[in-house]
Parts: C-alpha cells; structure tokens; sequence
C-alpha cells in the first residue's frame, strides 16, 4: 500500500509549480518507473533533495529526498491514472478520511501564503505542521 500522503506549503514548492501547495505521495522507489527518462531532469536547489521535473512539459515530477526506499511523487500526476483512482477508493472511509500506513498531512505550514486561510477558512481537512512536521523519513521502507 502507500504509506504516507503530505502536502507541502513550502515557497519553494509553490515558485517550481505556481500551485499554492503541492501534495506529494510516498511511492515505494523500486514500484517508480519513468517512462519519458529522455526528458527527465534532476534540480538539486539544496542539499537536502533533488526535484525532479520533465523538460519536455515543465512538470514537477517528484522529489528526491535520497531515501533507499522512497520517492515523494506529485499526486496531480497520477490523478487521471485509473489504477490509482482504484486504489484511493479503497483507502478512503466513509468519514473521508484516507487511511494510510502513517499521518497525511500539510507540511511547512508556518509558510503557507495568506490565500489558504482564503481558500479553506479557518479549518483544513488534513492536520497541519510546522517545518517538516507529519513527514516519514523513508516511508516506503518494508
């Protein structure tokens, strides 16, 4: 299964996407296959992570946190993916709450833009955390 779902309020997620947040998904690294790799490139802002991104499109593909098992992949990519729509509704109840292996969750909310409190009022759907907050290192790990 997935284990960990988080959406990051980071500025520099939102400058690499114009989004105002970005959710990432924790894949297992072996289950990831790229299927355009002559497209695509690695960003490497920090020394924390890499970013990887398509030349041939300008889409955020997934960061790179250099886990042994686990790579963080932009869930807009796979929501018109049927086997993954298949899945999300098997881990969402009947509260609509998504059961996973570990906490959904905003990360980086201390830096969330003004338009959030515009966009969700005063309430959100998932827990919020400061810095990196909810976030499984290696998450996919067995």
């Amino acid at each position: 299964g997935i284990p960990q779902l988080t959406v990051c309020n980071c500025a520099a997620c939102r400058r690499v996407t114009g989004a105002v947040q970005l959710p990432f998904l924790a894949l297992p690294r072996k289950a990831v296959t790229f299927t355009e790799e002559a497209t695509l490139r690695e960003w490497e802002p920090t020394s924390l992570a890499k970013r990887l991104f398509c030349t041939g499109c300008g889409a955020q593909i997934a960061m790179d946190y250099r886990e042994e098992n686990t790579i963080w992949i932009c869930l807009g990519l796979l929501c018109d993916d049927q086997h993954f729509n298949d899945w999300l509704k098997n881990v969402v109840n009947h509260d609509g709450q998504i059961n996973l292996k570990y906490p959904c969750g905003h990360i980086f909310w201390e830096s969330r833009p003004p338009i959030v409190e515009v966009l969700y009022g005063d309430h959100t759907h998932l827990p919020v955390s400061e810095d990196f907050g909810v976030y499984v290192y290696d998450a996919a790990q067995e």
